[in-house]
């Protein structure tokens, strides 16, 4: 009979001791990149998006380093994280950016415009 270091093994819900890794930080990951997407589309929270979608990418690459080194699982569902995470931040935090410079700033410049005629 074979003995386990009980301190060292994961078990599965039976009890018998498993030898797959944890995926938790690939999902973490990924659940994270996902729910960043939308908060930032849809919601326009910005102030949201961006710490979500930071958070997704740590996670997913820290969660790629694991399952590089064996002592973690989900390559591709951090890797998903982590791509959904950046393109988010880049792309939805970029579009306020833009927003804000042109949309704020041509409002204020037509609102000068047209308070003095004179000018």
């Amino acid at each position: 009979m074979q003995q386990y270091d009980v301190e060292d093994t994961q078990y599965d819900v039976d009890g018998i001791p498993s030898e797959n890794p944890s995926q938790a930080l690939s999902i973490v990951s990924l659940v994270l990149g996902a729910l960043s997407l939308p908060i930032g589309c849809c919601c326009g929270q910005v102030f949201l998006n961006v710490p979500l979608s930071i958070a997704a990418i740590v996670t997913g690459i820290v969660g790629i380093k694991k399952a590089k080194a064996g002592t973690g699982g989900g390559h591709g569902i951090a890797l998903a994280g982590t791509i959904l995470g950046a393109f988010t931040l880049i792309v939805i935090t970029g579009f306020y950016t833009l927003y804000y410079i042109f949309g704020i700033g041509a409002g204020l410049f037509q609102y000068i415009n047209e308070s003095s005629p004179g000018l």
